[in-house]
């Protein structure tokens, strides 16, 4: 697959990869359109083979909860969320994660 050219964003894109070997879960924020998935995905992309090829995309954009965030993110990785709470704020993150997200590898 070709990877897609990013005018003027090589500098971010290997500073955010630094930070990612180091630190290994790095926050891009900023308002929305400036490009912080872009720039996710291009750093994804750059340091996959670095990683295995174990590197995914979980988008939680549209995400309304904080609570399905783990699930979300479970889900994607592969993973099943056990707990013995049966709290009614306990949702099963696969009927969830069907409807509200998508991951990609990469």
């Amino acid at each position: 697959m070709r990877t897609p050219t990013i005018i003027g964003r090589d500098t971010v894109i290997g500073e955010v990869s630094d930070k990612l070997r180091d630190e290994r879960f790095v926050t891009l924020l900023g308002p929305g359109g400036i490009g912080k998935t872009t720039i996710a995905l291009a750093v994804g992309r750059a340091v996959a083979e670095e990683f295995g090829g174990k590197v995914c995309f979980v988008d939680l954009e549209s995400l309304i909860d904080p609570r399905h965030v783990a699930g979300a993110v479970a889900t994607s990785l592969g993973l099943a969320l056990k707990s013995n709470d049966p709290g009614p704020e306990l949702v099963d993150p696969r009927s969830f994660a069907k409807a509200s997200y998508h991951s990609r590898q990469l």
